[in-house]
């Protein structure tokens, strides 16, 4: 498991926090930026923070801007893009000064997870030929790492019934690794440390984490020890070491890839807190080396070494950018942040064709695994495109379809409170289409929570409005103010309130909905096409739309849960498209 996964929750959780000065968990509510307490900004801040904390791991705002556009957020705007760029940059220069200050070495810059080192070489055109080969192993691995993912966290949700068996489970993965680490090197016989031609004295950039394992002599070392007994970001420093294609062999590296992916699909979503970065770029580098061992085994190295476009350790980086691309399928921000992470511009060409190849081949298989794991926890996420379907083209069905069996609950804009409470107990919907009296047009929506709110302070009146009231257009409501904090704090006691005596003391009364309606509430027409209420969700951010008849008349509304694959299949199924 690595670090960086938990880094990015972290930095998503602390911009969360931060929107507002307001915690609701904590209880803290600072009187400041108050204008930012509201969804928008929330989901603004949220996206800034997941860049910042990819910046933070590995040195590379650039490559936190990228993941924030491509990965994180739905919607994108030009000052989001400048803004987001100052966070990961700022997160980036205050883990260098941290760890420079650390290590007592100010003014050095790196990543805080790890950098990996680099030597300069003659790359060649043919270097795009082992891209490509890499480029179809992530394509394949990488699909196949989601699918069993998905199929594990299926298992769990089904058989894990007590708390106590994810613990025993990762009790059972503790043993079995820790018994893989201690015995496996016990296979593999000890290795002379003058491997490297013309350098007799050295096996690795780091000798600290060279592991002799059993060995006696000071000048020779384990190689499988070397992978197995030493961390995350070190091994992988190891695999990434250029000009060094003795000090690691085949055998060693085979075994490796075939206990490590297994184990990695396991661990990923247990309740263990870890990402799953480090070990997709682990994965990706050990096939990436024993390539590049198998190229030099077949054409041979130099008297200097191997040749520099086939060096195990050039490929080791591309493979995990390889597989990386087809179990995330992230494009430019992965690019940019393997470039970031290796100090090499001219990986570039090779970089985009790996990973350009792994994700349009994972893409005809499965879903990335982020999208993926959303789907199996039922949350609502919409893709940028919806996805095609054999014999239903969404542009010729109305969204009517969609809300044809809908029960849509209604609140006018003077309502008693006797009937208030009989539809918030009668449903548990957020928001709710308000009409006017008489007439029952959609006038604007109401929130439940701000329903609740004036229900607990009895904001209530004598009288009801008379229907049919002509109003002048300076004879407006005066719009009620409750900040969202004061509303959020408020609706988590609807489960305490007592209704039974709310409805003797007051029922009798009227509940007055037109101050603090919203006003601007999206709304479309039930001819309106499938396909462009999916693309309004997408690019406005809504998460619901209400839909409205030929005379005002609310009908139905749209959630983002309505949009989404089986939604849309089991609403269509029956329908009949139009002309």
């Amino acid at each position: 498991m690595g670090p960086e996964g938990p880094m990015i929750a972290l930095g998503a959780t602390v911009g969360r926090a931060v929107s507002g000065m307001s915690n609701s968990p904590l209880r803290i509510k600072l009187p400041f930026f108050l204008r930012l307490r509201n969804p928008k900004d929330r989901r603004d801040f949220v996206a800034a923070g997941a860049g910042a904390g990819v910046a933070s791991a590995f040195g590379s705002p650039i490559g936190g801007l990228l993941f924030s556009m491509e990965e994180v957020s739905s919607f994108w705007s030009h000052m989001m893009t400048w803004q987001t760029l100052f966070c990961c940059m700022l997160a980036a220069f205050t883990t260098n000064v941290l760890k420079a200050w650390d290590e007592g070495e100010l003014g050095q810059m790196g990543g805080f997870i790890f950098r990996a080192t680099t030597t300069d070489l003659h790359y060649n055109v043919l270097l795009c030929v082992p891209a490509m080969i890499l480029g179809v192993i992530g394509g394949l691995l990488g699909p196949l790492f989601s699918i069993c993912n998905l199929k594990l966290l299926k298992l769990r949700g089904k058989y894990f019934k007590s708390p106590w068996h994810r613990v025993a489970e990762v009790v059972l993965i503790a043993f079995i690794t820790s018994a893989f680490v201690i015995f496996s090197p016990s296979l593999f016989n000890c290795r002379p440390c003058d491997v490297q031609d013309g350098n007799p004295t050295t096996c690795f950039e780091n000798d600290s984490d060279t592991q002799r394992y059993t060995c006696q002599a000071n000048e020779e070392y384990n190689d499988m020890a070397s992978l197995t007994l030493s961390s995350g970001h070190n091994t992988l420093l190891r695999l990434f070491a250029r000009e060094s294609y003795k000090e690691l062999t085949l055998f060693s590296l085979g075994l490796m890839l075939v206990f490590y992916f297994p184990m990695a699909v396991w661990t990923a979503g247990t309740i263990m807190s870890g990402g799953i970065v480090i070990p997709m770029l682990m994965i990706g580098a050990l096939y990436g080396r024993m390539l590049g061992l198998i190229m030099v085994f077949l054409f041979g190295p130099t008297p200097s070494g191997a040749i520099d476009w086939m060096d195990p350790g050039l490929l080791a980086l591309i493979g995990s950018a390889s597989f990386f691309g087809g179990v995330s399928r992230l494009t430019v921000s992965l690019t940019m942040i393997m470039v970031e992470l290796s100090s090499d511009v001219q990986l570039l060409v090779p970089l985009v064709i790996t990973i350009i190849i792994a994700k349009n081949l994972a893409d005809r298989f499965t879903a990335p695994v982020y999208h993926g794991l959303i789907e199996a926890k039922c949350i609502p996420f919409l893709g940028h495109h919806p996805k095609h379907h054999s014999f239903k083209s969404l542009d010729l069905y109305p969204v009517e379809a969609l809300i044809c069996n809908q029960k849509l609950v209604t609140m006018e804009d003077c309502e008693s409170v006797k009937n208030v409470i009989a539809k918030l107990r009668s449903c548990r919907h957020n928001k709710f289409p308000l009409v006017e009296r008489g007439t029952l047009c959609f006038i604007g929506s109401v929130r439940r929570d701000t329903i609740v709110l004036l229900l607990l302070r009895e904001v209530f009146e004598e009288k009801a409005i008379p229907v049919g009231k002509k109003r002048r257009p300076w004879d407006h409501d005066e719009p009620g103010v409750f900040f969202e904090d004061q509303i959020a704090t408020n609706s988590r006691q609807e489960k305490h309130v007592n209704w039974e005596q709310l409805l003797t003391e007051k029922g009798h009364l009227f509940l007055n909905l037109r101050p603090y309606m919203d006003r601007s509430a999206a709304t479309i027409m039930t001819t309106f096409s499938v396909s462009r209420t999916y693309d309004l969700f997408r690019t406005m951010g809504y998460r619901h739309i209400f839909v409205l008849n030929k005379r005002g008349e609310p009908v139905g509304v749209v959630t983002k849960r309505d949009l989404m694959d089986y939604s849309v299949m089991n609403a269509l199924v029956n329908a009949q498209p139009r002309a």
